[in-house]
């Protein structure tokens, strides 16, 4: 049996301009079915009957990385070179294996070729800008060129990274991390609109609560405000102290052993005291990290 579940980052419909807007598809074998995951609606899920639809005329190969286009890409592009890095970037950061299964990626001219076949081949979706697909042991992303074309595989990719080296990680985590890795590498996982609403909503007495935030199952039920939350608490576990990010790092090990049988809260309640006030503090400290305009990655997006 196959299970549909949504992720995204701020991300029905159209993502409002501070959120993000791709989508996780995760069809995982021995899980929950699609009804009691949505709460209704389709129960079964088919993949693509054939490929006539897809961006296919070019095809690299660089290693996890199969990339499928109808324009010509070459390992020296932009684009190729932010793939590659970004999965250097988790390994290291992350303390992962580097992946080496296959990840399929696919990207459309336009968006309406794109809408044109996830609305044929995947009815059940709703509108947003990519998707990462997963079934058994295939990781798949859908894209198109637009200017955002970097942000959006940035963030896709890296849910396809976490699942084929540690396997179903908890939605607000999975989101955070994605929110945190689809940042250009000169932001070091600063997210500056992420930031700046976090600081306004302090301002306004907003609390954090990471207790609430693995209480999230469903994406339906993240809003942007939890999105910008869940890249928050992920900084301040890479960068906020030493124990910190232990526990992430020791945590993300033992999903990948199937280990894990109490959320990350627990474990960090141990070693940091009040860490909700010490994570407001580091949020509140945290300035956006300089980026040189020429130094922000492009790509043959919207060009």
């Amino acid at each position: 049996m196959s299970t549909l579940g949504f992720g995204e980052a701020g991300q029905g419909m159209e993502r409002p301009v501070n959120q993000r807007n791709s989508t996780i598809v995760k069809i995982l074998a021995l899980a929950i079915a699609w009804a009691s995951t949505i709460g209704g609606g389709c129960s079964s899920f088919r993949l693509p009957a054939g490929v006539a639809e897809l961006p296919d005329s070019h095809r690299l190969h660089i290693a996890p990385f199969s990339i499928s286009t109808s324009f010509s890409l070459t390992k020296d592009d932009s684009l190729v070179h932010e793939l590659v890095s970004l999965r250097g970037r988790v390994h290291e950061t992350l303390k992962l294996p580097l992946a080496s299964r296959q990840i399929e990626i696919f990207i459309f001219d336009d968006r309406p070729s794109y809408e044109r076949f996830i609305h044929l081949h995947y009815p059940e979706l709703p509108r947003r800008r990519a998707f990462f697909i997963a079934r058994d042991q295939r990781e798949m992303v859908y894209a198109y060129r637009d200017d955002r074309l970097d942000e959006d595989l940035r963030h896709e990719v890296c849910h396809a990274l976490l699942h084929a080296t540690v396997g179903v990680v908890p939605l607000w985590l999975d989101e955070g991390l994605a929110e945190y890795f689809e940042v250009p590498l000169e932001a070091n996982g600063t997210h500056e609109r992420h930031l700046d609403e976090l600081h306004s909503a302090m301002q306004r007495g907003w609390k954090p609560s990471l207790t609430r935030l693995e209480n999230l199952t469903r994406v339906q039920d993240m809003n942007g405000s939890d999105y910008r939350e869940a890249w928050a608490w992920v900084h301040f576990l890479i960068h906020g102290s030493a124990e910190g990010r232990q526990v992430l790092l020791g945590y993300l090990q033992d999903l990948r052993t199937d280990r894990c049988r109490e959320p990350i809260s627990a474990r960090l309640f141990q070693v940091i005291q009040r860490p909700d006030s010490i994570f407001a503090s580091h949020i509140e400290q945290l300035k956006p990290t300089p980026i040189e305009p020429n130094s922000i990655s492009t790509s043959p997006a919207g060009r």
